[in-house]
């Protein structure tokens, strides 16, 4: 952060515990005017010296961000030297322990492997895979189209994109150009104010 806008963020908090005792001055002496009612701002300089503690408020969390990231990285990095051998080694167990499970069951089908610090199981696990026009085309054709889904939804966008072709009244309700009432849908007016820092 620069220095300008250390002194900015140092500045603001010795305002707000000015505010907090309803003194009504600045650090630097100056008068805030209002400061004492209820601290808010009534003129453009006011506005512009809001702005100045946003961005410094900003950037400050900016810094604490990229520190946090900093540690979490190196703590992660740490984190991932330790347990890199102790994975490795963990790999190695479960691939013996893998090795004579499968062999066991080639002896018998039904050999289940289980103590007091752990258990191998094995399920079916089939994969079905599909080419889905293929399969669409081979159910209508074998008549089993109930096993067909067919997905049905208002396009959304489009709806609100075509301004020649729907209206909205006055009460919020969307409106063909012929007048006819579309239902499914309201229009709540709305604003949206934000804050933009420079």
């Amino acid at each position: 952060m620069n220095a300008l806008l250390v002194t900015e963020y140092d500045e603001l908090y010795d305002v707000l515990d000015l505010a907090e005792k309803n003194e009504g001055i600045l650090n630097d002496g100056e008068s805030i005017p209002g400061l004492k009612e209820r601290f808010c701002i009534t003129d453009l300089n006011g506005a512009n010296w809001a702005f100045r503690k946003i961005k410094a408020l900003k950037e400050k969390m900016d810094e604490s961000k990229d520190l946090a990231i900093a540690e979490q990285a190196r703590i992660a990095n740490w984190l991932a030297s330790q347990n890199n051998k102790d994975e490795n080694t963990i790999a190695f167990f479960e691939s013996l322990l893998i090795g004579y499970f499968q062999a066991e069951r080639e002896i018998d089908a039904k050999f289940k492997l289980s103590t007091p610090y752990g258990k191998i199981t094995a399920r079916k696990n089939d994969k079905w895979e599909y080419n889905e026009d293929e399969l669409v085309q081979s159910l209508k054709n074998a008549d089993l189209t109930d096993y067909i889904k067919i997905t049905e939804s208002p396009m959304k966008a489009e709806i609100k994109r075509a301004k020649t072709i729907f209206f909205v009244t006055e009460l919020g309700t969307l409106t063909t150009k012929d007048g006819d009432v579309i239902d499914g849908v309201t229009v709540l007016e709305g604003e949206t104010i934000s804050v933009k820092v420079e």
